[in-house]
């Protein structure tokens, strides 16, 4: 029997429900689900696709919002307790051994002698860029403009320190267990998953091994697990060309604009304050070149599930001209992957989405736009498969390329490392178990 957490839902619906899919088929496994959207949900419950799923078990760390903390650290110590010793399973699978619920999971998993797997779903930070980028916009937003801003990082700092002892120390000892020692912390930007209690932490291939090793993730942890889009394609191909059914038909080509999170505020990399005003200028322009380039393609634009000021934005981006629309929030961004004839990030440009793009549709222009030197802004820099653009001039050189079909991507080379899929990795780590 395994164990397997969705984690947050559209973690699941871009990567790991590949994981799923392929345990599925060999292996008896409860899933601990989040809220799904409609789609994925009936998806999981497909019994063709995932004969070896035996029950679904709701799980609310991320999907409710109304109950207190407080209230979802007994909820989720309970639960994690309950099905562990239910279910006894021989590997629990999960996106982290960072939050709550997976902790909770992992330390009654030692109890039954399980395997602790902590599946890489996003692509990680670059160590120290992260923590600098959100640790100055706090500085700058939340606290009074006239403190020195030395004297600004240090509260932030000081707050996260308190942050950190509720969550990992006070919590679980609110339900007589001792504090979750380790020294990764996503309250202090720390470190990675697979620092505290994972048996294993798997990445997606050699350049995110190095990352999390410089961050401090023990290598004897380490383990190369490709994405699923390059293992399990041909479901994930399936997975998204249903709901095509029911989006309109584009009779004009499609370029589909990636907005990055609800991100209140950005630095260039000398450290120089990006407002919201000033990002917003600089996505309004970039769409209009967009638009002026490719006056007959529909401009097509998805918004983060953490979009809060979605409304406005809508009325902002979509009075650039009627051919530009924003998708609904938590609309189908992975099925318009599909339709569309280019991918643009609009800085600063840290989707994931841009990523899985490269992988499912190689062929495809993917843009990352960086034209104000961002901060964290050139993730993508020499990034296979992805064109990193740091200039207005080139981005409209670019778009003029692909408009008359004279665009020449430098392919990327999709050569598969480490195990061939997660049946494998489950086989070894069972193995190694019992030497």
């Amino acid at each position: 029997m395994i164990l397997f957490y969705t984690s947050v839902p559209r973690s699941f619906r871009t990567t790991l429900i590949g994981h799923l899919y392929e345990l599925a088929s060999q292996y008896p496994v409860v899933l601990l689900s989040e809220k799904l959207d409609q789609f994925t949900e009936e998806i999981v419950k497909n019994k063709k696709l995932f004969p070896g799923l035996e029950k679904i078990i709701p799980v609310h760390q991320h999907t409710e919002e109304k109950a207190s903390l407080l209230r979802r650290n007994r909820e989720l110590s309970r639960l994690a307790k309950e099905v562990i010793h239910r279910y006894k399973p021989k590997a629990i699978i999960v996106a982290n051994d960072l939050y709550l619920f997976e902790m909770y999971l992992f330390r009654e998993a030692k109890k039954v002698g399980a395997v602790n797997i902590a599946i890489q779903a996003a692509l990680s930070a670059f160590p120290g860029q992260s923590a600098k980028w959100i640790t100055l916009g706090e500085a700058h937003l939340r606290l009074p403009r006239f403190l020195p801003l030395p004297l600004r990082l240090n509260l932030i700092k000081t707050r996260r320190l308190i942050g950190h002892f509720f969550y990992y120390w006070l919590l679980p000892l609110a339900n007589f267990q001792g504090p979750f020692f380790g020294k990764s912390s996503h309250i202090l930007l720390k470190g990675e998953s697979g620092m505290r209690d994972a048996s294993y932490q798997t990445v997606f291939n050699k350049r995110e091994w190095d990352i999390y090793s410089k961050n401090g993730v023990p290598e004897k942890k380490l383990i190369i697990l490709p994405h699923p889009l390059l293992t399990s394609k041909k479901f994930f191909d399936n997975f998204l060309s249903s709901p095509l059914q029911t989006l309109p038909r584009e009779k004009q080509k499609v370029a589909l604009v990636l907005l990055p999170g609800d991100i209140e505020a950005g630095f260039r990399r000398n450290l120089f304050f990006i407002s919201n005003e000033r990002r917003l200028n600089s996505w309004r322009a970039l769409l209009q070149l967009a638009q002026s380039v490719l006056p007959d393609w529909k401009i097509i634009i998805s918004t983060h599930p953490a979009t809060k000021n979605y409304e406005f934005l809508k009325q902002e981006l979509e009075s650039i001209s009627p051919k530009v629309k924003i998708m609904e929030l938590n609309g189908p961004t992975e099925t318009y992957l599909n339709v569309a004839d280019v991918i643009i990030g609009l800085p600063p440009s840290l989707s994931t989405l841009l990523f899985a793009a490269s992988l499912q549709y190689p062929k495809k222009p993917i843009l990352s736009l960086d034209p104000n030197r961002e901060l964290m802004g050139d993730y993508y820099k020499d990034f296979p498969g992805i064109d990193y653009v740091t200039s207005k001039i080139t981005l409209e050189e670019k778009l003029k390329l692909i408009r008359s079909g004279k665009y020449k991507k430098q392919m990327p080379k999709l050569t598969q490392e480490g195990f061939k899929n997660t049946i494998e990795l489950i086989q070894y780590a069972l193995k190694e178990k019992t030497k």
